[in-house]
């Protein structure tokens, strides 16, 4: 399966779970800044790592200027965010808000501690053999 990873990158926390990301499952990882919409129209499946920074997602715009790049894809949603301990209804409502209605019910959505530092790269490598199975039992 062919597979990008997009970010967008506010602190560098985002980029960093990107690149653990695209390590562990060899895609690509490219900021939604500078984003070859080539890789990302061929792309059969889009990672999207994002902060979550006073309850917006910083790549939303990005979201909502390529809908149609994004629809009929497998999305999965990395959100990172120092706020984990908040109510979880409360961040998936936040988060929620910031999808586009177009794709909310295809994307699936995760959450990751900010300040990462290497004791939490077992929570990536978790995550990422989550979505493996997820990517390549439905492919």
């Amino acid at each position: 399966m062919r597979g990008t990873i997009i970010y967008s990158e506010r602190d560098g926390e985002a980029a960093e779970y990107a690149r653990l990301l695209g390590r562990q499952f060899n895609f690509p990882a490219i900021n939604s800044g500078t984003s070859s919409l080539r890789k990302v129209t061929a792309s059969q499946a889009l990672l999207i790592v994002s902060s979550l920074t006073g309850g917006i997602l910083s790549i939303q715009k990005w979201m909502n200027r390529n809908l149609v790049l994004l629809k009929g894809k497998k999305l999965f949603l990395f959100v990172v965010t120092k706020n984990l301990a908040e109510k979880p209804e409360r961040l998936n409502r936040l988060v929620s808000e910031d999808i586009p209605s177009e794709i909310r019910q295809a994307c699936e959505v995760f959450y990751l501690p900010g300040d990462i530092a290497d004791k939490e790269l077992g929570l990536t490598h978790n995550l990422a053999a989550e979505i493996a199975a997820r990517l390549y039992v439905s492919s």
